[in-house]
């Protein structure tokens, strides 16, 4: 005798545990994944890297800053403390002051520019390093309740596959063989279940002798369609 029915139970159990299987493969991947953790490290690198060279170039806009204060202020001394006299070193005296002045300006600016990219960089380091704190916390919460779900559904896969032994000692192994061969190229589905003389896979309207033909335990049938082993409960 074909024990078909224990073949549908076997099924049933495989469906179940392609799914379960595929869960563990999701979950395990959750766990794993550090793409957000990665993202605010790398960010969090970049925002260092760059103030620690917008710190360097401000203490070198810096150092430029305080010499040309002092040149200016000693251009400034030599116009008008008297020492000079000559009119086309004066002309040539306050044309550098004005050169000397401008450079400074410049300088200035580019000083003050700096200042506000480090103190913005500052902010914005903490912010990152607020949401770093915050996605670490929450991918250990995450981790830990992955890690449960996992254990669980590890569990009742292992209680599965005991089963799943168990009864397939009840089939024979011809068709244990036309079964696995039939569900490794339909989805993992390669027995379907007869309701209203219509295969349930495919949904084709059985021919009469066909279905006269499935009401014997002693001779295996499958669907001129999808090719799937046809089973009545």
């Amino acid at each position: 005798m074909i024990n078909l029915r224990s073949l549908y139970q076997l099924q049933k159990l495989d469906l179940e545990m392609d799914g379960q299987k595929s869960s563990l493969i999701a979950i395990e991947e959750s766990i794993h994944d550090k793409s957000k953790l990665d993202q605010l490290q790398s960010r969090l690198q970049i925002n260092r890297e760059k103030s620690k060279k917008d710190k360097v170039e401000q203490n070198g806009v810096d150092g430029l800053v305080h010499e040309l204060q002092d040149k200016s202020t000693d251009l400034e001394r030599r116009l008008y403390d008297g020492s000079v006299t000559n009119v086309k070193e004066m002309e040539s005296l306050t044309a550098e002051l004005e050169y000397v002045k401008k450079q400074l300006n410049v300088a200035e600016e580019e000083l003050l520019f700096l200042m506000l990219e480090l103190e913005n960089s500052g902010k914005e380091q903490i912010q990152i390093e607020s949401a770093l704190t915050d996605c670490e916390l929450e991918q250990r919460e995450s981790n830990f309740a992955l890690t449960k779900e996992l254990d669980s559904i590890t569990s009742l896969l292992e209680t599965n596959l005991k089963e799943r032994e168990n009864l397939a000692k009840s089939i024979s192994a011809t068709l244990l063989t036309q079964y696995e061969r039939i569900r490794k190229g339909k989805l993992g589905q390669g027995v379907a279940e007869v309701k209203g003389g219509r295969c349930m896979a495919c949904l084709l309207t059985l021919p009469t002798k066909q279905m006269q033909h499935l009401r014997s335990a002693d001779e295996i049938n499958t669907c001129n369609s999808c090719g799937r082993i046809l089973f009545v409960s």
